[in-house]
């Protein structure tokens, strides 16, 4: 009896791994801005941006789909200066803001930081 629920339990084991967010949980959703992956966009996500560029970090696919806020397929110290704008202004009422971090073509699946 004992060996028929090892046995089971190995293959219940071996199910979770082959069939990825069906008994695990899946990763948390992408937040645009997000470079970091804490979940929100914020100064820090800044800083670690201007650490990518300066090749002082490396960044995941993750991170490289987070920090491109400009949807122009590239991380660059633009992206820099649009999250500290979104930082400053991220409704776009001050008129600091020239355009919302959010593309919902090129972050399709991703999360809105103003929706958070």
């Amino acid at each position: 009896m004992k060996k028929h629920i090892l046995i089971l339990i190995a293959l219940a084991a071996m199910i979770a791994v082959a069939i990825p967010g069906t008994v695990m949980a899946d990763k948390p959703p992408l937040v645009v801005g997000d470079a970091n992956l804490d979940g929100m966009t914020s100064m820090a996500d800044v800083m670690f941006i201007m650490q990518y560029r300066g090749g002082l970090r490396e960044f995941s696919d993750d991170q490289l789909r987070c920090a491109d806020t400009t949807a122009d397929g590239m991380v660059t110290m633009a992206d820099v200066m649009h999250i500290m704008q979104y930082r400053a202004d991220p409704d776009m009422t001050l008129g600091i803001l020239y355009k919302l971090l959010y593309d919902p073509t090129f972050h399709a699946g991703m999360i809105d930081p103003l929706t958070q």
